[in-house]
Parts: C-alpha cells; structure tokens; sequence
C-alpha cells in the first residue's frame, strides 16, 4: 500500500494506492491502512 500525499492550493490532501495481486484480506487492508496514519476523518472504517 502506497500513501499518497498531494495539496491543491493551500490544502493539503492524503490518499492510498492499493497494489498487489488481489483478492486482498480486509483485515490486511485494515491493518496496512492503519499504518499510514491517514486522517481518520477522511474514511470511516467503521462504517463498512
């Protein structure tokens, strides 16, 4: 998993690129995720 951080104007944005063979373990996912300390605001896992 690639983090990826990028701004538009004066704000600043983070996004990830998942990349691998698929299918991919949601719990893998979760926890590769976690790792990047994304802002959590941004995507809810707890919504899925």
């Amino acid at each position: 998993m690639w983090l990826i951080e990028y701004s538009t104007g004066n704000v600043k944005h983070t996004n990830h690129y998942l990349n691998g063979t698929a299918p991919f373990k949601l719990e893998d996912y979760r926890r590769w995720y976690n790792k990047l300390n994304i802002n959590k605001t941004e995507f809810a896992f707890n919504n899925i």
